[in-house]
């Protein structure tokens, strides 16, 4: 949803997710995402990312942050003292700012600048979900729409287990799939199946663990459901960037 808002793609499929701590996210992650060229591990500037809990699986993520880059010294206050869920890269505490040579990065324009970050560390879906179809159906108040009628990003299912013809693909977060995000191009181009039509569709072939399904490896669920008829107009009415 954020690359379609924002235009952003992913810089890899999938996203890299490299592995941060929860004591460390402030300071860390404005440093790994970052361009090659800066000693981050990014392709590209200008992408959406995430980051997995480096505790494990069962650690609740930092879902919501925006790294930027920070180019005068009146953004570079605002992030070290007033920014409140701010922090500079490579701060041994956030909020304090805290510049080593190391940290300073060239804009483009032969000026310093250093990567910085603003994230909130929580992520209470049931109650913003709710809040966001509401303030949709009550008000035709979008809290995030596609930005230029164009879909920059798709999310595919990849197989978890090997499936054989006749299995029934089961719930969002079971055992069978997983979501990994790509361009829209390239998930167009590839007939990759939709993530979210995966679920009780039954499979017409042997398919090995580590698999992208494409539409003709399955027969979908119901192929007039609400759901199925939504993601073929949305094809129809949003071109891929």
């Amino acid at each position: 949803m954020i690359a379609n808002a924002t235009g952003l793609s992913p810089d890899v499929r999938g996203m890299h997710g490299p592995e941060v701590s929860f004591a460390e996210f402030p300071t860390r992650v404005p440093q790994l995402l970052d361009a090659k060229k800066n000693g981050g591990i990014l392709h590209q500037t200008g992408v959406v990312e995430r980051i997995l809990p480096a505790e494990g699986p069962d650690a609740q993520p930092v879902w919501c942050f925006v790294v930027v880059r920070v180019v005068n010294e009146l953004q570079r206050v605002f992030m070290s003292d007033m920014a409140g869920m701010g922090n500079l890269a490579g701060s041994l505490n956030p909020g304090t700012g805290g510049m080593t040579k190391a940290q300073l990065l060239d804009d483009g324009s032969g000026g310093p600048a250093q990567a910085g970050i603003f994230y909130t560390p929580y992520h209470y879906v049931a109650i913003q979900a709710p809040i966001s179809i509401a303030q949709a159906v009550i008000y035709n108040r979008p809290t995030i729409a596609p930005i230029g009628r164009k879909r920059f990003a798709d999310v595919m299912a990849l197989t978890k287990k090997d499936l054989k013809t006749g299995d029934i693909i089961d719930e969002i977060g079971g055992e069978c799939v997983a979501g990994r995000v790509d361009k829209a191009r390239v998930v167009r181009d590839g007939g990759y199946l939709p993530f979210g039509l995966a679920w009780g569709a039954r499979v017409l072939r042997n398919i090995n663990a580590g698999e992208y399904l494409r539409w003709d490896d399955v027969a979908l669920r119901d192929d007039r459901a609400l759901i199925v008829q939504l993601r073929r107009l949305q094809d129809t009415l949003f071109e891929v960037a």
